[in-house]
């Protein structure tokens, strides 16, 4: 996250938090999920950060509808409520999960809302 502060990313100290628990999120489930190699890009515009997470597993990973005191199972969900744009991309040596965040402090996010995409 200190690379992104750096940046000067328009973000605020929230969405800087949000940020950081997708990371986590999507990291944690390649860590978890993955049979091999995976990588981590980010990538700032002046409209959006974009994290992709590229893994060799070629499961998808699904929304489930888990309890809310299980330890595991909603990074999903937690994605798709927080990020302004996400997706999964079926690649031949697996996939890449990724998700945007809008620049623009929290404004720019609930004007936009979350929305799903996936490709």
């Amino acid at each position: 996250m200190s690379i992104v502060q750096g940046w000067r990313a328009d973000l605020s100290d929230q969405r800087i938090d949000d940020l950081r628990l997708l990371v986590s999120e999507v990291f944690t489930n390649a860590l978890e999920h993955a049979c091999g190699a995976y990588a981590v890009c980010v990538e700032q515009t002046e409209e959006r950060i974009r994290v992709e997470v590229t893994d060799a597993a070629t499961d998808l990973p699904a929304m489930r509808n888990g309890d809310l005191d299980a330890e595991s199972g909603r990074g999903i969900f937690l994605v798709s409520v927080l990020a302004d744009a996400w997706g999964i991309r079926p690649i031949d040596a697996g996939k890449v999960v990724w998700f945007e965040l809008h620049l623009g402090g929290e404004e720019s996010r609930q004007s936009a809302g979350a929305k799903t995409v996936h490709g």
